[in-house]
């Protein structure tokens, strides 16, 4: 039920503030509150765990797509 009225709390202020500051878009927000570095960090973090698995398959076999 707390969390319920936190969310509810969270969206209602940042529906005021975008209402209040014309400049503020709530893309604005989500970048405030760190959003945007989290969901940046865990797609990094899966690209650099299926390179890096591509490079041990490739180290661990012969790579018959690279003989052409």
């Amino acid at each position: 039920m707390q969390i319920a009225f936190a969310l509810t709390w969270a969206a209602g202020s940042s529906i005021a503030c975008v209402i209040a500051f014309s400049a503020l878009r709530p893309g604005n927000i989500i970048g405030l509150l760190g959003l945007d570095s989290v969901a940046i960090s865990f797609a990094f973090q899966d690209i650099f765990k299926y390179f890096l698995a591509e490079i041990f398959c490739c180290c661990t076999k012969r790579c018959n797509w690279a003989i052409g």
